[in-house]
């Protein structure tokens, strides 16, 4: 399959569009959302452009906003990791910054025409909201799993400011209303997607880190009221390693970590060797309004055993300095996993009704000191780059999900996924299998988490 490929380049959100071996271009009648964030509209969200633009031929991928990279010559030994990743293929893809950069890219199989009325995938990249870039993410291997299986679909993916040029903070930001309106990219979804064969009738939401907290961001916007001209602006949404707890859209969604999400974090702080030192940094920059006690109890749930830390279940290996494993598990746990299983609970709690589906990956199993390290589901769920058991069954999941809001319907699946909702149940997936288990590990940290939200939000 030889996917076609749409780009929009917004001004704000909007601008022009290709379908790369069809020679597309925009009609004469097509407007732009937003003007160019030029002169006073710099830093400022979206304003609507209702002028015609005529035709514009979109081919290609739009600019990166601009960011900081990481040196891997930096000191720091976090840095330098981030560095040497950000050496990685698909990073060199960052280039020709600008601030007009608000771009959205539209990815479908060969074919696809006005009439299709395909489900839509919708991605928002992650990256701390610091940096990313759509130039990171093409989405071939998962148009090609979707038509393999024969469930194709649509593939739209925002682009967004990061760091001071689109999350600035202070009451004067939001006084003056210079917020990152991200919600744009989905009205224009409603208003333009048909014309690329797709149904704005069926978009689920995804995204992987900063972006699967934006997702949960849109559920969350309005007290959950994600309607638009009367119509709900999604049916869906998928979460990977990233979520708040709060009022959210009435929609199925699945939720789900890495194995060793606080691995990566953990790397540099090679002084958090003892509890005091540990709840130190946790008051200062994570829970202020915690006393001392209180973070003491917490930690005192993790063991400072080193087999009992992550990367998990690996005995007595990968323990970089003293202590790194037990933060480890601290940072990955309150930061992603277990936070994880308080949305769901209060999910069930607050809509019964709701399905929900939540998973904990664990194909990077033995990978020294890392283990499956935050991002990781990048390489194996978006690329399929090995192509594993673990790549083939959760692509598959995903579309089924697409297609029917369940992921064990439609494509046949090697297990069945038990919902949440209803089981408290997760998948581990492994490279080779996948497993059904209960959601019950570490438990007493999660205890005190959900008994304590109030002073341990972060």
């Amino acid at each position: 399959m030889k996917p076609t490929s749409v780009s929009a380049l917004l001004p704000g959100l909007v601008g022009f569009f290709a379908a790369t071996g069809l020679a597309a271009v925009l009609p004469q009648d097509a407007r732009l959302l937003a003007q160019a964030l030029e002169g006073p509209l710099r830093l400022k969200p979206p304003v609507r452009n209702n002028s015609t633009v005529g035709s514009i031929n979109g081919q290609g991928i739009g600019p990166s906003c601009p960011q900081m990279y990481l040196s891997s010559g930096n000191g720091n030994k976090l840095l330098q990791l981030a560095g040497q990743f950000s050496n990685l293929p698909i990073f060199q893809t960052v280039e020709g910054a600008s601030e007009d950069c608000l771009t959205i890219n539209v990815q479908r199989p060969a074919g696809t025409s006005a009439t299709s009325k395909l489900p839509v995938l919708y991605w928002i990249f992650g990256g701390g909201f610091e940096l990313g870039t759509n130039a990171m993410y093409d989405v071939v291997s998962l148009l090609a799993q979707g038509v393999k299986i024969g469930e194709p679909f649509v593939f739209v993916a925002v682009n967004y400011r990061t760091g001071g040029f689109g999350f600035l903070g202070g009451k004067e930001i939001k006084a003056d209303g210079a917020s990152n309106r991200r919600r744009v990219g989905l009205e224009w979804v409603a208003d333009n997607i048909a014309a690329f064969g797709g149904d704005p009738a069926r978009v689920t939401i995804w995204g992987e880190s900063a972006g699967s907290v934006s997702v949960f961001d849109q559920m969350a916007l309005y007290d959950g009221d994600n309607t638009y001209k009367g119509q709900p602006l999604f049916r869906a949404g998928i979460m990977d390693s990233g979520s708040v707890q709060g009022k959210y859209a009435d929609v199925p969604f699945i939720i789900g970590d890495q194995e060793d999400e606080g691995t990566f974090f953990a790397v540099l702080l090679d002084g958090l060797s003892t509890t005091d030192k540990i709840v130190a940094y946790l008051s200062k920059y994570y829970f202020s309004s915690a006393s001392s006690a209180q973070l003491t109890a917490f930690v005192d749930t993790y063991s400072s055993f080193i087999w009992d830390g992550s990367p998990f279940n690996t005995g007595i290996f990968n323990e970089l300095w003293p202590g790194f494993k037990r933060v480890a598990a601290i940072l990955g746990d309150m930061t992603f996993t277990l936070a994880r299983r308080a949305l769901l609970q209060i999910g069930a709690d607050v809509k019964p009704a709701t399905p929900s589906w939540s998973y904990l990956a664990s194909y990077n199993y033995g990978f020294p000191v890392l283990g499956t390290f935050h991002a990781t589901d990048i390489l194996q769920t978006f690329y399929g780059i090995l192509p594993n058991y673990a790549s083939a069954a959760i692509q598959t999941y995903y579309i089924n999900f697409l297609y029917n809001a369940d992921p064990n319907q439609g494509a046949p699946v090697s297990m069945q996924w038990p919902q949440w909702s209803k089981s408290k149940q997760i998948v581990q997936f492994y490279s080779l299998f996948g497993k059904a288990i209960d959601d019950d590990f570490r438990q007493d940290s999660y205890e005190y988490l959900y008994n304590n939200i109030d002073i341990v939000k972060i």
